[in-house]
């Protein structure tokens, strides 16, 4: 494993210096005040979480929206640990663990702005802290925290001074959430049993779904005490400082010290781990669309991501604002991100829960698809696998064969930019069941080459619901992509199947049908036999080669580029714009690819046209039209992580197989001056640079690698390169070049 993280860019002189950085951080804080709400602009309410425990928070600093169905994104607190069972269906979905509100002691209404004064919160992006401050019959201020190095706390402290002894403050950690879900979800669930004790300062917590027991505790302190009425726990604060923990009790965690760790201590252990990650890979914009979209992004993977191993991401995190359950897709479009950045350590950890289920996803396969391999479900259950989908698939959606090559795609993308043989070695296995099952839906065909079928096989495309159909467009590519990167490893292993090789290598020589697919337009359809007009599809399939299973020879094939030319002729209105889950962030992401600075600056313009994300590019929603309302579906980091992956690659890409650089800048850009660091690519090599008004200066960092294939498409100048072994004095804007490194010495790139 590589130690690139630790590593100085070398280029100190261009490059901004720890208090800029920080500053440049901190111009995609989230900040209201009282004027900010006179622009008519709603509330976003800020997230704060660590991939473990943590949620939104309104604008008093609280949780008073609970309810599924909140327009921006309901206010809760979750546990990732926390779910249940919808026995009926089988279907399993995380349960928030509670909601805190605030009131006066005199029942005066709290959630009140008629009264306040003096009114600011800011999200800290930078160190991850949530601050809330007014005047309402009183000076307060809330800070929130979830601890980045504790995963299992999360901290507020409420700093109050009431004018009147009837305006004390009065915290309520509300404890029966199966409430907050909405009344007509399909898989609705049972009251949660609560076991709550109470002694002085403390309430020791058990919830007990019809899956797991949650044991969590509150303390408080300034001479606090908690009280219990009505499964609810009240704290009636006094004036002054006041320090609440939120701890959840697991088993892999000392928890009883943290009742007793000074709070400041506990703030300057969470906010260095920030400042830490955000010196490690930053980009600073020339404008603020990309800007907050790209860095509110990377807060949002650092906050999703922990540092310990845990479930999956849940598509809307600890909100659960649609679903509380995952898809490996959802996740995989995300956490690219963190590879591309460097939070290598971060991505290890989430990839320990797709090799933990190796075993249940293997019984699973041979259950619903009758085949042996790893068939990784579409959504996978937290638990109790194999009552899960027992009497029948949840849903159609429980078909789509594309799914399990995005699992295998997270094993080799993490050593394309590692080069780290061990984590390869270790999460192998992924890769090799994953292509065990689709050697066995792949069918040699009178025409010589493999049909993709299986006779419960379902598309990506979810317009289309027909069962039965052959050569699925996506699902050809995934497992195209799967055995490609299959035979990669196994080369670099050496103990693969020999078996599952073979068939690999006839499988690649011969082909997978495409023919049959190509259309009058000039690229695929979606499955053989697919006579739908223009406009019927969901998600643009035909441009899976260039974004989810990139593939340069398929990508850049004719089919496909016609495909992206003709992207908004794929999906339903696309035009309009309407944009069906993440669809325009994927079209950002072909564009981006494709070296098409004009098409991803259209692509990037459909974003506030159907509202796809707020107007301060805070957060994404994930269905959205023209007619600017949504599906209440606010913080989907999945479109999110899209569009911050399409953002990146317009500066430093690699998916055709070597590195290119600034391929895809905006013409907006092009006349201003940005700088980025830490964007990783290929073996490993870490690129930082500065453009201004067209000069640039590029760092390659080798951390380790020896050599990388470079091309540098922009520029009007002669490139000059220095520090690599073979040194060319000059290349030329859009010549592909080999960079040899001279040991672990950065190579210096150039035009001014």
């Amino acid at each position: 494993m590589m130690a690139s993280c630790q590593l100085k860019s070398g280029n100190e002189l261009l490059m901004p210096g720890s208090d800029e950085i920080s500053a440049l951080i901190r111009k995609s804080n989230i900040i209201y005040d009282s004027l900010s709400f006179q622009s008519g602009i709603p509330l976003v309410p800020p997230y704060i979480a660590n991939g473990v425990v943590g949620g939104s928070f309104d604008h008093m600093g609280f949780q008073h929206t609970p309810n599924k169905g909140t327009p921006n994104g309901r206010t809760v607190f979750g546990y990732i640990g926390h779910y249940y069972m919808h026995k009926p269906t089988t279907r399993q979905a995380q349960l928030p663990l509670a909601w805190i509100t605030a009131e006066f002691a005199d029942g005066f209404p709290f959630v009140n702005m008629m009264d306040t004064r003096d009114y600011r919160q800011e999200l800290d992006i930078y160190t991850g802290v949530l601050t809330t401050s007014y005047n309402l019959f009183g000076s307060t201020q809330i800070t929130a925290f979830a601890h980045q190095t504790i995963p299992n706390l999360f901290i507020m402290k409420v700093d109050r001074q009431s004018d009147e002894p009837g305006r004390k403050m009065v915290i309520t950690i509300n404890c029966e959430t199966h409430k907050t879900q909405q009344s007509n979800i399909d898989w609705p669930p049972l009251p949660v049993k609560l076991s709550l004790e109470v002694n002085g300062n403390r309430a020791n917590v058990v919830f007990s779904t019809n899956m797991v027991d949650t044991r969590w505790s509150v303390v408080a302190d300034n001479g606090n005490e908690i009280t219990l009425s009505d499964n609810n726990l009240h704290i009636h604060l006094n004036d002054g400082e006041n320090i609440l923990r939120f701890i959840i009790h697991r088993d892999d965690t000392d928890n009883e010290h943290l009742t007793t760790l000074p709070y400041h201590q506990l703030l300057a252990l969470h906010t260095g781990e920030w400042e830490e990650n955000w010196e490690r890979s930053w980009i600073d914009f020339p404008e603020d669309r990309a800007h907050h979209i790209w860095n509110r992004a990377n807060y949002y993977n650092l906050s999703n991501f922990p540092v310990t191993p845990e479930k999956a991401l849940i598509p809307t995190g600890m909100n659960t604002n649609i679903w509380g359950f995952t898809f490996p897709q959802d996740v995989y479009y995300v956490a690219e991100n963190l590879t591309r950045t460097g939070h290598f350590e971060r991505y290890e950890k989430s990839m320990q829960y797709w090799l933990d289920i190796l075993p249940e996803v293997k019984r699973y396969s041979q259950r619903i698809m009758g085949i042996d391999g790893s068939y990784y479900p579409w959504t996978p259950p937290f638990a109790m696998w194999d009552e899960y989908e027992k009497d029948g698939v949840v849903g159609t959606d429980s078909y789509q064969i594309h799914n399990p090559a995005y699992v295998a795609a997270m094993v080799w993308h993490y050593y394309q930019r590692t080069g780290d043989k061990e984590f390869l070695k270790k999460y192998f296995p992924i890769m090799e069941e994953v292509w065990r099952f689709y050697s066995q839906v792949l069918h040699k065909s009178d025409r010589g080459t493999y049909d993709v079928f299986h006779d419960a096989a379902t598309s990506q495309d979810e317009r289309f619901r027909q069962i039965d159909a052959k050569n699925y467009l996506d699902a050809s590519l995934s497992a195209e992509y799967t055995l490609r990167n299959y035979l990669l490893a196994a080369e670099i292993l050496d103990n693969a199947d020999p078996h599952l090789v073979e068939k690999a290598r006839e499988i690649k020589k011969a082909g997978l049908e495409r023919d049959a697919l190509l259309n009058q337009y000039g690229y695929y359809n979606t499955f053989e036999g697919d006579d739908r007009a223009k406009n019927s599809q969901k998600h643009p399939v035909q441009l899976n080669a260039i974004t989810f299973v990139p593939m340069a020879d398929h990508g850049l094939a004719q089919p496909s580029v016609t495909a992206w030319k003709n992207r908004y002729d794929l999906t339903h209105q696309a035009r309009k714009p309407i944009s069906e889950g993440w669809t325009y962030a994927a079209f950002a992401l072909s564009s981006s690819r494709m070296g098409s600075p004009e098409g991803l600056n259209s692509d990037l313009s459909a974003i506030q046209y159907c509202a796809h994300a707020d107007p301060r590019w805070i957060q994404f929603y994930e269905y959205t039209f023209w007619e600017r309302w949504t599906l209440s579906t606010a913080y989907y980091f999945v479109t999110h992580g899209l569009y911050q992956q399409a953002l990146s690659d317009a500066i430093v890409q690699d998916w055709q197989g070597f590195v290119d650089i600034f391929s895809s800048i905006l013409p907006q850009w092009a006349d201003q001056r940005f700088s980025f660091k830490g964007l990783y690519t290929l073996h490993g090599v870490s690129v930082d640079g500065v453009w201004d008004n067209g000069h640039f200066r590029i760092v390659l960092n080798p951390n380790g690698a020896s050599e990388l294939p470079l091309r540098i498409s922009r520029g009007t100048r002669k490139i000059k390169v220095s520090g690599a072994v073979n040194d060319p004095e000059t290349i030329e804007p859009g010549e592909k070049v080999v960079v040899v490194f001279d040991g672990n010495n950065p190579v210096i790139i150039r035009n001014d």
